[in-house]
Formats: structure tokens, sequence, C-alpha cells
């Protein structure tokens, strides 16, 4: 009893589901190329990942060996990063996307659904063998949520996600189970326009509490990608939707644009059963602070 009440009291989110994220430093494959633009985890993402997720792993391998930086040396310290290290044979190109992938596969096998991959310009980018192109969905929130500047410490966002810890795992929450819940309900098309309005209600609690801090703040473009096939029935109803779809009381919030809520067709997981819940997340950052 003891225990779990000080658990409880210095986690936030002691209780609630654990999530994770399979993060990587900025590198490109193309063909049997790899091009490594730096060799530690972009800053910038690291503070969005810190602020959503409750474990990241960057794995490492035999063909190139990243040293951590400070920050990666201190969440590792505090039990939030992880280094799996994998052995392949081939190409420096198929090791250093065999270890990616596998990375995922393997933490997602032993806690199914709650790991996802962080994929962009700015992390891993590669688009072949793991994912298949036209046969999944996905959402980008444009200009919706905050993240810490790059600058901020990671000690500074650690004591913000304890202290707003319900506002944080609302919102992750939301977007995690927004597919699942429209997939299920008897009117699909009701239930969508109803999970627009609820995931524009908590961005724009994140975006309040937000302006609590007393460091910079930069808006950001979030993709989630689902496994979601075109072809059904949930699959159609998006693709009725052509346009951005407004955010209003984010936009409300934010100063010289407006927020919107876009679907669009996406990369699909190859030869995997469905996964309702998002797989992948791709962000970018907003160049100019939140005021």
């Amino acid at each position: 009893m003891g225990e779990a009440k000080r658990r409880r009291e210095s986690d936030p989110f002691f209780g609630k589901p654990k999530r994770g994220l399979v993060v990587s430093p900025p590198i490109e494959i193309d063909g049997g190329s790899v091009f490594v633009r730096s060799s530690q985890i972009d800053p910038q993402e690291l503070r969005y990942a810190l602020l959503f997720w409750d474990k990241l792993a960057w794995p490492s391998n035999n063909a190139i060996y990243m040293e951590p930086d400070a920050d990666a040396q201190f969440l590792e310290s505090i039990g939030i990063l992880s280094r799996p290290a994998f052995r392949f044979n081939g190409m420096g190109s198929d090791i250093m996307l065999r270890t990616q992938v596998q990375a995922w596969r393997d933490l997602d096998a032993k806690e199914p659904g709650n790991w996802a991959l962080s994929q962009g310009e700015n992390s891993f980018l590669v688009r072949n063998q793991i994912l298949t192109e036209g046969n999944g969905t996905s959402f980008t929130l444009h200009r919706a949520i905050p993240v810490p500047d790059k600058t901020v410490p990671l000690a500074d966002i650690l004591d913000f996600r304890a202290k707003r810890a319900d506002e944080l795992f609302t919102l992750r929450e939301t977007i995690e189970a927004m597919a699942a819940q429209i997939v299920k309900a008897e009117n699909q098309q009701e239930e969508f326009t109803k999970q627009v309005s609820i995931l524009d209600r908590h961005c724009s609690d994140v975006l309040k509490v937000a302006r609590e801090l007393p460091f910079p703040i930069r808006l950001t473009n979030v993709k989630v990608s689902l496994d979601l096939k075109p072809n059904t029935a949930f699959g159609a109803l998006l693709a009725s939707y052509v346009d951005p779809i407004g955010m209003p009381m984010v936009s409300a919030a934010i100063v010289g644009a407006a927020a919107s809520f876009r679907i669009s067709g996406d990369f699909g997981l190859a030869r995997r059963s469905q996964r309702i819940g998002p797989y992948r997340y791709v962000y970018s950052f907003a160049k100019e602070l939140f005021p």
C-alpha cells in the first residue's frame, strides 16, 4: 500500500496505460545509401516525445554506434530512455532499417498497441519494406499542439508533465482512441463530428495550460498514421473529407493562423494484421514561438 502510494505521488501516469515511442536521430535511407544528418536525437522532437510518451527507445546496432548526448544520458539515468541493441548482417542501410523496425516490433509484441514509430525528416526517414503506400489513413493536426522549445531543460518538461498530467494524458488518449470510437459507432458520420469536436477541446485545454509555462513554446503539426484501409466503410467516410476541418477552440487560443484537422491517404503496415490505433507519428514545428 505504501509503495503504491509513493508511485502514485511520484508518477503522474501511475495506473494509466503506458505508451512508448521508438525514436531516432535524423537518418535518411535511400536505396543502399545511409545519410546521417546528426548522431543525436533532434532536440525539438525529443522534447515533444518526452511531453507525451512515458517511455522512449533509441535502438543501436553493429553498423553505426551513436554515443548519447547529455539529454539522452539524463533520460537513460532516470529510466525513461532505453537503448536496445541489435546485430544484423548486410549493408549499412539494411542494418539501420532493420534495427529501427525490429526494435518497434519487439517492443510492440511485448506490449501490443502501446508502441509507435517516430518518423520524418528530423528522425528516421524511410518509405519501404515496412510500409505499403496508399494502404492506410492519416490524421494531421495543424498548429494544434504546443511543445516546449528545443532550448528548454528536460527537467522543466518533466516537472510540467507531472503538474499537468491530466490534460496531457487526456489529449494523448483522445488521439489514440479516436479511430476506434468512430469504427465501432453505429452512426460513424455523427461520431466522427463528435470526436473532432472533443479533440478540438482537449487541444485547447493543453494550449491554455501551456500559457502558464515560464519557457518558450512552439506549435506543432502532428501527422498520426493509422493502418485503416481506404476500401473499408470507415475509409470511405474519411475519403469524403477532402478539405481541412477547422478547430475553432484551438484557433481562438492562437494568434495569426487557424488550427485545422486534415484527413489523407497514407502508408499502411505491410504484412501485419490491421491495427486501429496509431503506429506512426511524424512532426514538424512552427518557426515562430507561441505567444
